[in-house]
């Protein structure tokens, strides 16, 4: 029976546009196994760890502990799950979060505060420090930005600040947004632009930018741009270009984002995306950079796109409501996150299928069928895999439903994916009916068991009418 992708999908929508669809839950992993050469596999599921203050707003390993923003409060987390309260942190959205030897520093609705061990959370009072938007830590200082300036700690005492130890950066002339470290490089992002910076000492402001490493492509947002394996990974645009997802190093930037994940950002407003976030996080062989939206998250494999040559993205959901999971954390050996929905700390587990015990509904979909434009029926479907893998007295099911159109979509028609042991299990559907010209299938997961999609058949008759 012919083999159909199951890799990412096809379907149309009201604007009589072809659109691409993405796994849901699912990566797609490339490897030959035997019955294909990729598969899809389940995005780990969460665990309790410990219990916070609030949703999470950012996190940091320090001194080989995590130390949080949740909620309002700063808190420290230690390997038994206990939580120590630090202070009161103000706002209620993303933090910038930077460490040094001795301290840690966050820069929440324009105000800076520094942990010590020995002074605790303290705010900074210098008359020359008014505003920040933006943290990192480079070369001994803590390096600041607001929408104009960049400016510096004094290397003896990070809480004051010399009024000679501002710089800016004016190739544009365009607001500051974020500053992210490259390569032990400051990179001032702007709305349009972004410079690159090098320390060159002297007195006043100790660092200048670059020749010839600006970027011609600004940033949406503060929590928008992330290092990436000695490279920027950021959302943004040149000045008059719509928003796109790149690449940048060396003074160039390379889109990865494909033209349904360009679609997607740009269905936002500009104000939306000024508040996403870029987070990263690796298992398992894949390398994962996050877009993390309201109702959703664009997550691209960089490993895994390598390995394939073409751009690998797939999309992570609890619920409806957008995915919880943030302030990806490795400490402990393990990843510990945060959550947006509720106070809970968890730790990712690839032997849990659930986030906090709730169900994660897992989806994918293939690509339109055609057959020389001519009617078909659509005998059977044998969905092939890793069954079997759930727990007793369970008897998982996958649901499948079809389109002719790519827009409406059939009643779902579940079949067992396999009890306890029944590893031979083939996923199977038959008597799905006549398509006029082309047919689409969509599949849906929605239990607490472990199912492993990696080949799939179709047993088609053409008509001749």
């Amino acid at each position: 029976m012919p083999q159909v992708s199951i890799v990412s999908g096809i379907y149309s929508n009201g604007q009589a546009d072809y659109r691409q669809s993405y796994p849901v839950n699912y990566y797609p992993v490339v490897m030959d196994n035997g019955l294909s050469n990729s598969y899809l596999r389940q995005t780990p599921g969460v665990v309790p760890f410990a219990m916070g203050e609030g949703v999470a707003r950012g996190a940091i390993e320090f001194n080989g502990l995590m130390y949080q923003v949740s909620g309002g409060q700063f808190i420290r987390v230690y390997s038994n799950g206990v939580v120590d309260l630090l202070g009161a942190v103000p706002g209620t959205g993303p933090v910038s979060l930077a460490k040094s030897i001795d301290r840690i520093c966050i820069v929440t609705d324009g105000r800076a505060f520094y942990w010590t061990a020995g002074a605790g959370l303290v705010e900074v009072t210098d008359p020359n420090f008014a505003r920040a938007i933006d943290v990192i830590y480079v070369d001994g200082y803590f390096l600041f930005i607001d929408e104009q300036f960049v400016f510096n700690s004094n290397l003896s005492d990070p809480t004051t600040f010399n009024p000679l130890s501002f710089g800016s950066a004016e190739v544009e002339g365009d607001p500051n947004v974020a500053i992210v470290k490259v390569r032990n490089e400051p990179h001032v992002c702007g709305r349009d632009t972004i410079e690159v910076f090098q320390n060159v000492g002297g007195a006043g402001f100790p660092f200048a930018r670059i020749a010839g490493a600006m970027i011609t492509k600004g940033v949406v947002g503060t929590k928008a741009a992330i290092e990436v394996e000695d490279a920027l990974f950021f959302v943004g645009a040149g000045r008059g270009e719509a928003p796109s997802v790149y690449l940048g190093g060396g003074g160039q930037a390379q889109k990865v984002a494909t033209d349904e994940i360009e679609k997607v950002i740009q269905s936002y407003g500009p104000q939306v995306l000024a508040g996403i976030t870029c987070q990263t996080y690796s298992i398992n062989g894949q390398f994962f950079i996050m877009i993390n939206l309201p109702d959703q998250t664009l997550v691209y494999d960089l490993y895994g796109s390598r390995a394939a040559g073409v751009a690998l993205w797939h999309i992570r959901k609890s619920g409806g409501d957008g995915y919880r999971v943030r302030d990806f954390t490795r400490v402990f050996g393990q990843w510990i996150v945060g959550d947006v929905m509720s106070g809970q700390i968890g730790r990712l587990d690839d032997a849990t299928a659930t986030e906090y015990s709730e169900t994660v509904f897992r989806e994918f979909t293939t690509p339109l069928g055609f057959v020389e434009g001519r009617s078909f029926i659509l005998h059977e479907v044998s969905l092939y895999g890793l069954p079997g893998r759930t727990g007793l007295g369970t008897d998982p099911k996958v649901a499948l439903s079809t389109s002719r159109n790519g827009v409406t979509y059939s009643q779902e028609r579940w079949a067992s994916a396999g009890k306890r042991g029944d590893y031979d299990e083939i996923v199977r559907w038959r008597l799905l009916g006549r398509a006029s010209s082309q047919l689409s299938i969509k599949f849906r997961i929605a239990n607490e068991s472990f199912y492993t999609p990696a080949r799939l058949e179709v047993k088609v008759e053409p008509l001749n009418d």
